[in-house]
C-alpha cells in the first residue's frame, strides 16, 4: 500500500530585506534613481515585487524586467530622490496571492541612475517556516547592509 506524501505547508509570516544604497554617479544623481527589489527562485521564476520606484523609467531596470516580464505586481513608488538606508517588508505571497512553498529564494534588488542599465546585486535565503532566518546578500559599492530576514 503506497501512502501519501504530504506537501509541505506553505510559508506565513513575513520577509524584509533592507539596504543601503550608494550612488555611482550617474547622469540623474542625486535628483532621482529608479529601483526595483524582488523576490525570485533559483530557477529565474518570478515570486514577488517588494518595491518598484521610478514608474515611467523602470523599463531600465534590465534585471528586474528579465525576471518580471515587467509586470509590477502592485508595489509602487515615484522616483527616488537621495541614496541611503531602506527597507521593505512584505508577506510570504506570490504575486497572485497565493502562499508559497519552503525552499530557497533569491533577493534581488537594482538601480538605475541613467537612462540605461545600472547596477544589481542577490543574496540566498533557505526558509523552512519553522524559525527565523537572515542571510545578507552581495554587497557592492552601490549596496551596502544588504540582508533579508524572515519572520514566521
Amino acid at each position: 500500500m503506497m501512502m501519501a506524501t504530504a506537501s509541505p505547508d506553505p510559508l506565513t509570516g513575513s520577509l524584509e530585506i533592507s539596504v543601503t544604497t550608494v550612488s555611482y554617479g550617474g547622469l540623474y544623481a542625486p535628483l532621482g534613481y529608479c529601483l526595483a527589489a524582488w523576490i525570485q527562485k533559483p530557477d529565474g521564476t518570478h515570486v514577488k515585487d517588494l518595491v518598484v520606484a521610478g514608474y515611467y523609467y523602470w523599463f531600465y531596470l534590465y534585471k528586474w524586467m528579465s525576471a518580471s516580464g515587467g509586470d509590477i505586481d502592485d508595489v509602487t513608488e515615484a522616483t527616488r530622490h537621495g541614496h541611503g538606508a531602506t527597507s521593505s517588508t512584505r508577506d510570504m505571497t506570490n504575486e497572485t496571492g497565493d502562499a508559497v512553498q519552503p525552499g530557497t529564494y533569491e533577493f534581488w534588488i537594482e538601480f538605475t541612475e541613467h537612462n540605461g542599465q545600472g547596477v544589481y546585486t542577490s543574496g540566498a535565503i533557505t526558509l523552512d517556516g519553522s524559525s527565523s532566518v537572515q542571510a545578507d546578500g552581495q554587497e557592492t559599492d552601490e549596496f551596502t547592509n544588504f540582508s533579508a530576514v524572515y519572520t514566521p
